[in-house]
């Protein structure tokens, strides 16, 4: 497991997620997530990437649901959205309406790594109270702008509309390495 001080040696920055995940960023294509009940999800949208990844399980278990979407349901207030995920951004709505059918689910516990595509749409779940995971991006972006699910009756805010302070960072980072 890696320690705080192992982690402010690699001159990395760390950002709060609206999905409920402190990102510390390290490298152009590599993380560490963490995730706790300190780093709420703001926004728990399907969503997919700009990129392919490896995730590995460091700490807890983190489970992934998957999703298709194969046409509309009339009585669906589902939309595949596609756009930048940054406050204020125009998305374009590329399927109202939308049939959003969950494929398979799998769990990976720590020690286990899995791979998502780019263009996988996806939530995840965390099943232990504190998960940590290594994150590694297939470069370049295969894409530039990924798809969201969201519901029009409820639309969800930009997960980086709340952001957290470095300090706060940094205390949910070190709370999430404790046993």
């Amino acid at each position: 497991m890696i320690t705080i001080d192992e982690l402010k040696k690699l001159d990395g920055y760390a950002h709060y997620m609206g999905l409920g995940v402190i990102k510390y960023v390290f490298r152009k294509n590599r993380a560490y997530h963490f995730w706790s009940d300190l780093a709420p999800a703001i926004v728990e949208d399907i969503h997919e990437h700009r990129f392919g990844f490896t995730s590995k399980i460091i700490k807890g278990e983190l489970k992934n649901y998957i999703y298709d979407v194969p046409g509309q349901d009339p009585n669906s207030s589902l939309q595949v959205e596609r756009g930048e995920c940054v406050p204020g951004a125009e998305r374009i709505i590329e399927v109202p309406n939308a049939n959003v059918v969950e494929m398979c689910t799998f769990t990976t516990v720590a020690g286990k790594s899995y791979k998502i595509a780019y263009d996988t749409l996806h939530r995840v779940e965390c099943l232990t109270p504190k998960v940590i995971t290594l994150l590694d991006k297939k470069l370049p972006f295969q894409q530039e702008n990924p798809r969201f699910i969201t519901d029009a009756d409820n639309p969800s805010p930009c997960a980086f509309s709340q952001p957290k302070s470095d300090k706060e960072c940094w205390e949910i980072i070190e709370y999430t390495l404790a046993e």
